[in-house]
């Protein structure tokens, strides 16, 4: 098995070449931000969470995931925090996902995390996914429904990449026609 990791900022269009690489690949996907997000229900968590932030950070008895970013990206002890705590649940839940799906032949894993975690180390082949700001604001304003105001509070704590770390760099600013060829070309040179 071969693991794939798709990295980019919020808004960049990760998910979607990860979508269109496992088709052209016949391989799985794996969203690392959905996983985080069942995190999020995973009651030892909660009870953390409820600890650390009370109960403001809570919609009934479930957590509201902007009500906690706006807790933790403007803090970034309280960042880490809440990142330590998805992290270890994301590594148990992947690790077992891999061994699972062991048989095969490529497995994609994507989150704008992912390089802070081992399997950017494990990856053999690491794909970044570039967009301007202006775009990535402009598709998550209408996906997310949040304010320019949380974009850049969230923006200010996203990761930075050096673009010499990747095999390949996706420029998605562009038509879902010329992402589709990229993709594509990239699936032809991974297949080899």
């Amino acid at each position: 098995m071969k693991i794939i990791v798709i990295t980019g900022k919020s808004g960049s269009g990760k998910s979607l070449v990860a979508k269109l690489l496992s088709e052209k690949l016949n391989s799985r996907a794996l969203s690392l931000d959905e996983v985080s997000h069942l995190s999020l229900e995973n009651e030892d968590i909660k009870a953390k969470l409820f600890e650390r932030f009370g109960k403001e950070i809570f919609d009934g008895e479930n957590i509201d995931r902007k009500k906690l970013g706006e807790i933790v990206f403007n803090n970034q002890n309280e960042l880490e925090f809440v990142n330590n705590l998805s992290w270890k649940f994301i590594d148990e839940w992947v690790d077992k996902f891999l061994e699972s799906h062991s048989h095969e032949r490529f497995i994609i894993l994507e989150y704008a995390l992912i390089t802070k975690m081992k399997y950017f180390l494990l990856a053999d082949y690491k794909i970044l996914v570039n967009s301007d700001q202006a775009f990535r604001f402009k598709r998550l304003s209408v996906r997310d429904c949040v304010s320019e105001k949380y974009l850049l509070l969230r923006e200010k704590n996203s990761l930075s990449f050096s673009e010499n770390e990747f095999d390949f760099v996706i420029e998605n600013n562009k038509t879902i026609n010329k992402l589709c060829l990229e993709v594509e070309n990239i699936a032809k040179k991974i297949q080899i």
